[in-house]
């Protein structure tokens, strides 16, 4: 039979680590037989990537000419591989049995976080090669997930409350109606994946038009940039959750709503450290009126983080807020090994969020994953390339602390 297991393990048996960290493992081969070898290479494979194609139609010479054009962006943050076995030029036996083989490899400092999506992905990967001499080699491919922080701390922006107020007139046989009027407000733009939206919406309809529905939609925008053959942009809109609120409004009536949208486990915003792919996020609140009419919209821009907002003490006039220490436990299901070096300084990247009091995440599969993590490098006999959704943190919170007061004071330093 020959080969009966191929397998990758990582340490962390959530397979997510945070930038610096030390990614480690074992490569599990086993055997009914001897194999003879070239070399067993492990392969660290950190890279973005995006594509998309279109099609043009010019004409020439009195006729159409279609032709479709591919567009293309790559940034590569690393590519290592280490030898397990082997790899002095000879031909080595492996017994039969089962063979372990450790690896591990430090992360860069500076990395995007992991994403996948519909023309591109942030993957990171490893990958292990059984060099057959005058055979085909046996592959293995296994996906981890890498988190780069945001705070939401960090920028007081995100803890100011947002107002969106927009009207609109209806026009009937040259007859111009009383204005419809929708304002949305939300208690702050800075939010974590696990928390709810808290919004009010209120619907003044003193058209002559009714509003059948009312509808909240959180939407993520995704900009692809390529490089080759030429610099160009691609947008793609995901509507990542719906809302219905309760009623409809008729014409010279108004309604009032206190509602809450749940953020489901999504990468953090703008994807820092990734060139060619950004990611943003709206909040859109639709007034749906009936008959032949356009929407009338709300859209407000929010901001999803790893590290929800925190409600900073109040300090005591001219006390100085003390450093706060690295965290001593990490989150339920990830060992203590798996805590960043406390002497990383500014660079310290925490698997807890470095607050007093704040609830550690848990860490949920994004919603949006891939089918393949498989690539042009890959033969067709490589194992383990389907399917994989990256993990975001997810926290449990109740409420948005207020903003700052003279009386608080700034978030602490980690």
């Amino acid at each position: 039979m020959g080969l009966i297991n191929l397998n990758i393990i990582f340490d962390n048996p959530q397979n997510i680590y945070f930038c610096g960290q030390t990614v480690s493992g074992r490569l599990l081969v086993n055997t009914d037989s001897p194999k003879k070898l070239r070399s067993i290479v492990i392969k660290f494979k950190g890279e973005a990537e995006c594509h998309w194609s279109e099609t043009r139609t010019v004409r020439r010479n009195g006729r159409n000419h279609t032709h479709t054009v591919h567009y293309r962006g790559h940034e590569l943050y690393f590519d290592n591989r280490v030898k397990l076995f082997g790899g002095s030029g000879d031909t080595e036996t492996l017994p039969p049995g089962e063979h372990s083989f450790q690896f591990s490899m430090i992360l860069p400092i500076h990395l995007p976080s992991s994403f996948e999506g519909s023309h591109g992905f942030v993957r990171y990967t490893v990958k292990a090669i059984l060099d057959r001499p005058w055979k085909f080699d046996h592959e293995v491919k296994n996906a981890f997930t890498v988190l780069s922080h945001l705070d939401l701390n960090l920028d007081p922006r995100n803890r100011e409350p947002f107002k969106v107020e927009d009207s609109k007139h209806f026009c009937c046989c040259c007859c111009k109606s009383g204005p419809l009027t929708l304002v949305t407000v939300i208690p702050a733009r800075g939010f974590v994946p696990g928390q709810s939206i808290p919004l009010t919406v209120e619907v003044d309809n003193a058209s002559n038009v009714n509003i059948y529905e009312v509808v909240c939609e959180l939407q993520k925008i995704v900009t692809y940039h390529s490089t080759s053959p030429q610099r160009k942009i691609k947008k793609d809109h995901v509507d990542v959750c719906r809302m219905n609120l309760d009623g409809s409004v008729a014409e010279g009536d108004s309604k009032t709503w206190a509602a809450k949208m749940n953020i489901p486990a999504l990468p953090p915003s703008g994807l820092l450290k990734c060139s060619i792919i950004d990611i943003e996020y709206l909040l859109k609140v639709k007034a749906k009126p009936e008959g032949p009419h356009m929407d009338l919209k709300n859209n407000i821009p929010v901001i999803l983080g790893t590290i929800p907002l925190w409600q900073a003490p109040a300090a005591p006039a001219g006390m100085p807020f003390p450093n706060m220490p690295p965290p001593t436990a990490p989150p339920p299901g990830m060992g203590a090994e798996f805590l960043p070096d406390p002497n990383m300084g500014a660079n310290f990247s925490a698997t807890a969020p470095p607050y007093p009091d704040m609830p550690p995440p848990t860490y949920e599969e994004c919603i949006f994953g891939t089918s393949s993590i498989g690539d042009s490098e890959d033969s067709q006999h490589v194992f383990g390339i389907s399917g994989y959704n990256p993990r975001y943190p997810t926290y449990t919170l109740q409420a948005v602390p207020p903003p700052y007061s003279e009386g608080s004071c700034a978030p602490p330093k980690y």
